[in-house]
């Protein structure tokens, strides 16, 4: 092999483990977009159960009370298990929700209240009870 041939190889080969080491193997990839999907689905029904509270002046006994037709028309399931997100009212004005996460919050992503670590997550919320 002509030393020319030898170190372009070398090149495209260093490149791809460079870029492998930055961005993460594609399974990694994939987890970090399937854990970045369960915190939108989250964000979103956390709103809906927000909204519920907001019209009705109480919290949903279980998820399946947010589906109206017009607001909801179904409750999001993991997208790999597809099993309900955990669900759980903490009081009056209070709840959790939890997932399954596979990797820890990204580091690139400032920290907030949507940061998570890997495996079992909750997330609690808590309304002020307003005068009606």
């Amino acid at each position: 092999m002509k030393p020319l041939t030898m170190l372009a190889c070398g090149t495209v080969g260093l490149v791809v483990v460079i870029g492998l080491y930055i961005n993460g193997s594609p399974a990694s990839q994939r987890s970090e977009q399937l854990d970045a999907l369960r915190v939108n689905q989250l964000q979103g029904l956390s709103q809906n159960i927000e909204d519920y509270w907001q019209r009705t002046g109480q919290l949903p006994a279980r998820l399946e009370e947010l589906i109206d037709g017009l607001h909801v028309s179904m409750v999001p399931l993991d997208p790999v298990s597809a099993t309900e997100y955990g669900y759980e009212i903490k009081g009056e004005n209070g709840f959790s929700l939890c997932a399954d996460f596979v990797v820890a919050s990204a580091t690139s992503v400032p920290s907030g209240f949507w940061e998570h670590g890997a495996g079992h997550q909750c997330f609690n919320f808590q309304f002020q009870p307003t005068s009606r």
